[in-house]
C-alpha cells in the first residue's frame, strides 16, 4: 500500500484482476520529484519532505485495474472535505468528492473507486469505458518516419503511470446541469506500436486501454467543485509506474529470476529451444555492427544476456552446422 509518511492515514492502491497490486521500491532511489513545494497545498508547518510518492507494479496485458484512495477516519484535511483525482498516461477524469453522510456525525472512513470513465449524453445513452491494461509492440526504428517518431517520444513520456492528486475542498452545491461525458480515445494515437529509441532507454512497454459497456441508468450528478486553495493545487500525490514484468526487471525494480529458477519446470524441449533462441541471438549480435543511434539498445540486450550466458554455461551447446544445434543435457 502507497502511504505517503508526513500524511497518515491516507492510503492508493491499485487493484489489477481485483486483487491488490504488489508494489515495488523506485528503483532510481531517492529521484527528485517532478513538483517543487511552491505546487503543493501544505501549510507552513509542513516539514521538507515532499507529499509524492512513487511506486512500480506489474502490468498485466489484458488485465482490468482500478484505482482505490481510501481516507482513514482519523485524517483530517484542511477544508470541508477532500476529492481526489486520478490519471491514466497523461489524463484526468473528474474529480470524486467525499459524500456528506461521510463527513456527518462519527468520523468515517471514505473509500474512492475509479475503474474507468462515461460517454454520453441524456438523449443517446451512456457508456462505461473500462481501464485496462495492452502491451506495446516494440518495433525497430527504420520502420517509422521522423514525424511518427516524434510523436512515439511525446506518448512514450506519458503511458505507463498512473497517478492520485488529492485536495483540499470546500463545501459546495450540485451541479443540476445535464450531465455529459465526451468519449474519449481508447488509447494514444500510434500506442499500439512504439520504437524503441522512442522509450529513451526506459523500460515503458504498456499504456491504458479499454473495455467498453453500455451504462445502466445515467451517472450521478457531481459536485460544483470549490476548491480551499485558489491556485487548484494537491495536497498529495500518489505516482504508479507500471510495467510488465520483464519492463520492471529491465528497469531494476525486481532482479532477474537466478538460472535455476528459470530452468525449473522447463522440460528439456524447452530448454533446447531456449538455447537455440540464444545461440541465435549471439549469432546475429557478432554479425551486426550497431550504429551510434543504438548505444541504449546495446546496454540493455548486454544486461539481459548476462542471464543467456549463464543459461548456456549450464548446458553444452553447439552448431553441428547452419541448421542442427546438439545439445547435452546431463549434469557432468
Amino acid at each position: 500500500m502507497a502511504i505517503i509518511p508526513s500524511l497518515p492515514g491516507l492510503i492508493a492502491v491499485i487493484k489489477v484482476n481485483g486483487a491488490i497490486a504488489e508494489e515495488y521500491e523506485n528503483p532510481n532511489g531517492e529521484e527528485k520529484p517532478p513538483m517543487t513545494r511552491d505546487d503543493f497545498d501544505l501549510p507552513a508547518t509542513h516539514g521538507e519532505a515532499l507529499p509524492y510518492i512513487v511506486k512500480y507494479i506489474e502490468a498485466k496485458p489484458s488485465a482490468p485495474y482500478e484505482f482505490h484512495v481510501t481516507k482513514m477516519s482519523h485524517f483530517r484535511g484542511r477544508g470541508h472535505h477532500i476529492a481526489s483525482q486520478v490519471s491514466r498516461d497523461g489524463r484526468s477524469l473528474t474529480l470524486r468528492h467525499e459524500p456528506d453522510d461521510i463527513l456527518s456525525g462519527q468520523p468515517q472512513p471514505w473509500i474512492s473507486i475509479d475503474k474507468g470513465y462515461y460517454s454520453g449524453n441524456p438523449t443517446s445513452g451512456y457508456e462505461t469505458h473500462f481501464f485496462q491494461f495492452a502491451a506495446f509492440n516494440i518495433v525497430e526504428t527504420d520502420r517509422l518516419t521522423s514525424e511518427a517518431l516524434d510523436r512515439q517520444m511525446s506518448v512514450a513520456q506519458r503511458c505507463g503511470t498512473l497517478k492520485v492528486s488529492l485536495f483540499n475542498m470546500q463545501k459546495s452545491g450540485i451541479d443540476n446541469s445535464p450531465v455529459t461525458g465526451t468519449k474519449q480515445l481508447q488509447h494514444h494515437p500510434h500506442a499500439a506500436d512504439l520504437a524503441e529509441e522512442a522509450a529513451k532507454g526506459k523500460a515503458v512497454d504498456c499504456f491504458t486501454a479499454y473495455t467498453t459497456k453500455p451504462m445502466v441508468g445515467t451517472p450521478s450528478k457531481r459536485p460544483i467543485g470549490k476548491y480551499t486553495d485558489g491556485k487548484k493545487r494537491p495536497f498529495a500525490v500518489f505516482e504508479f509506474r507500471y510495467r510488465t514484468r520483464e519492463g520492471l526487471m529491465r528497469e531494476g525494480a525486481i532482479p532477474r529470476p537466478s538460472i535455476a529458477e528459470q530452468v525449473e519446470g522447463m522440460s528439456n524441449d524447452e530448454i533446447r529451444q531456449r538455447l537455440t533462441q540464444v545461440m541465435e541471438a549471439n549469432e546475429r549480435s557478432a554479425t551486426v555492427s550497431p550504429g551510434p543511434k543504438d548505444t541504449r539498445r546495446i546496454k540493455r540486450e548486454a544486461e539481459e544476456e548476462i542471464c543467456d550466458d549463464e543459461f548456456m554455461a549450464r548446458y553444452k551447446a553447439r552448431r553441428l552446422d547452419n541448421v542442427r544445434l546438439e545439445v547435452d543435457l546431463s549434469d557432468d
